[in-house]
């Protein structure tokens, strides 16, 4: 007799699966003061720490999705939970900068794994008329994982230190392994590897369309997550606390709004316009924070609000999109390739941006790179074959 599942744990796992990597990035987004002066780094340094350990998720996201098509979800998530924890005691070990910055990257790897494998066993363990719901519930973990380290990293590393601070980031991961063994979920058998003789179903031209909205929105959130606190600082003239804190109302907004987005997005089948309407939200906001050097905090309390409603909220209807889109047996392959183009993104943003502050002295120029980010993300979703609809 097979045991059936139990959704609501199955659902609280997927959440802090997709929550553990956006604890590891804003967590060192949100001690970015700290770290800079620990290790003696350039604003761009700082950005290609995030950069690195982006990359790594985007370039290693299509090759796990198609891993999570033949292992399944449970076991990669097993794998990713543990590595969590690993990361978890490197970075907080880490001798120097050079062992810190590996554990970041490794950091990518969880990133990676968590949307292929969650949105498998939402595909093949929730019933069609619940997964809106679902992936709503699961996505909003992102936004919990920046509302949680933007509240707690920041007193902690003032209080005992950067080496506690990134300790804190192995709860999420080991939570959610025993949440996953809770939902009674199978990983069931291995399958094979494919037959290369046999045609594989295309993803199709709306996950290519949908992988460059991806890119865009990314580059824009990863910016504004990675240097929302050194910009508080330093532009608006906050504390390091309030500056974290900032990364706190993002999440907590973020978290209620990709429940809301779910729960549209089971009702409507125009997802291309609901997309629209958070890459709107994300420019005004974008335009908000470029302001906040002359209207102060409350602007910039604003501003991360509306990229909470929208930027941060993205991924509840994309990924409800993909799921819509992508053939059963290729939902992990599809979901790896959109979220390689978000995480591409998403990397590359605070690169840039750190490197244009270092270049030009101030951060106009940065935020002005944002906004045309959010810009394009719009533009994007035009990309359709004709006859084609939302």
């Amino acid at each position: 007799m097979t045991t059936r599942p139990r959704v609501g744990y199955l659902t609280a796992a997927s959440s802090l699966a997709i929550a553990s990597p956006g604890y590891f990035s804003s967590g060192i987004a949100a001690t970015g003061p700290v770290l800079i002066a620990a290790f003696s780094l350039s604003k761009s340094a700082f950005g290609f720490v995030l950069f690195a350990q982006g990359m790594v998720a985007a370039l290693t996201s299509p090759l796990l999705g198609t891993l999570t098509d033949r292992v399944g979800g449970v076991r990669l998530l097993r794998w990713a939970f543990g590595l969590g924890v690993g990361v978890a005691v490197g970075l907080a070990l880490s001798p120097g900068f050079a062992v810190f910055f590996v554990a970041s990257m490794l950091a990518g790897l969880t990133a990676s794994a968590a949307n292929p494998a969650t949105n498998t066993l939402v595909n093949n363990h929730v019933p069609f008329h619940r997964r809106g719901k679902v992936i709503g519930m699961k996505q909003a973990g992102g936004p919990l994982g920046i509302a949680a380290a933007g509240a707690l990293t920041p007193p902690v590393a003032a209080a005992w230190g950067w080496r506690w601070a990134m300790l804190t980031t192995a709860c999420i991961p080991a939570i959610a392994l025993v949440l996953l063994w809770m939902s009674r979920v199978s990983a069931g058998p291995i399958r094979p590897g494919r037959d290369r003789t046999v045609a594989r179903p295309p993803l199709g031209f709306r996950i290519w369309t949908l992988t460059v909205n991806a890119l865009a929105i990314g580059w824009g959130t990863g910016a504004l997550i990675g240097f929302i606190a050194v910009f508080g600082v330093e532009g608006v003239g906050l504390s390091e606390t309030t500056a974290g804190a900032m990364l706190t109302i993002m999440g907590l907004v973020g978290v209620v709004a990709r429940l809301a987005w779910g729960a549209v997005a089971d009702r409507t089948h125009h997802s291309d316009r609901l997309l629209a309407i958070m890459g709107a939200l994300a420019v005004v906001a974008a335009v908000g924070a470029w302001s906040a050097g002359r209207f102060g905090v409350w602007m910039l309390a604003f501003s991360t609000v509306l990229v909470g409603a929208g930027a941060i909220s993205w991924n509840s209807v994309a990924m409800f999109a993909v799921i819509k889109e992508a053939s059963a047996e290729r939902a992990g392959a599809a979901s790896g390739v959109v979220v390689a183009g978000y995480m591409i993104g998403y990397s590359a943003g605070p690169w840039a941006f750190g490197a244009l502050v270092d270049t030009t002295g101030g951060y106009g120029a940065s935020l002005g790179m944002v906004v045309a980010a959010f810009a394009v993300s719009i533009a994007a979703l035009a990309i359709r074959p004709r006859g084609a609809r939302g």
